[in-house]
């Protein structure tokens, strides 16, 4: 009776097989470079939809990508109608505001956490610390009340409500749409 090594895969050296080590080494390399590529790949503003738009058009302060400088451009790298766009945010934008108005959102906590769901849109706000009644027909903080004040009116898009809007001054800027 012989007793067999649980590694023992009846191969002799020279005959194709793979040393363990040797095995391991491939695997850690492919692994490195898979990572690489994915790393390459999720900084790269390449692709189509809106989060691809955005980090080519939308967040750099002056995007290089010249598609960035028109709507059709636009449409075609990204499949984005940078007017459904900005509508859909300003929209968005509106229901928050009605719900702040209802007193749905009265609390800091609640409306952050609506925004980062998704359910809000961030919304022009005076600072903590001010006092919206000091401030009641004064020059301070005068966009921001204007531009609350629209949203909770359904005012159509305006140069106060644009300004609130990282896309709609972006593309302001870029002399993409024109807001007056």
């Amino acid at each position: 009776m012989s007793i067999e090594s649980p590694n023992d895969d009846h191969t002799q050296p020279g005959d194709g097989a793979m040393p363990p080590l040797l095995m391991v080494v491939m695997a850690v390399a492919l692994l490195m470079a898979g990572y690489g590529v994915y790393m390459m790949a999720s900084r790269a503003p390449s692709g189509t939809g809106v989060g691809a738009f955005v980090r080519a058009c939308v967040q750099p302060e002056t995007p290089r990508d010249e598609r960035c400088r028109s709507k059709d451009g636009i449409r075609a790298a990204w499949g984005v109608d940078v007017d459904a766009a900005i509508e859909e945010r300003r929209a968005l934008m509106v229901a928050t505001v009605r719900r702040m108005v209802n007193g749905e959102l009265t609390r800091r906590g609640v409306y952050d956490a609506c925004v980062m769901r998704g359910e809000c849109a961030p919304v022009p706000l005076l600072p903590a610390h001010v006092d919206p009644a000091a401030v009641e027909g004064g020059n301070d903080y005068l966009e921001t009340r204007v531009a609350f004040w629209q949203l909770s009116e359904d005012t159509p898009l305006t140069p106060e409500i644009c300004g609130f809007m990282d896309i709609c001054r972006a593309m302001t800027a870029l002399g993409v749409v024109n807001i007056e």
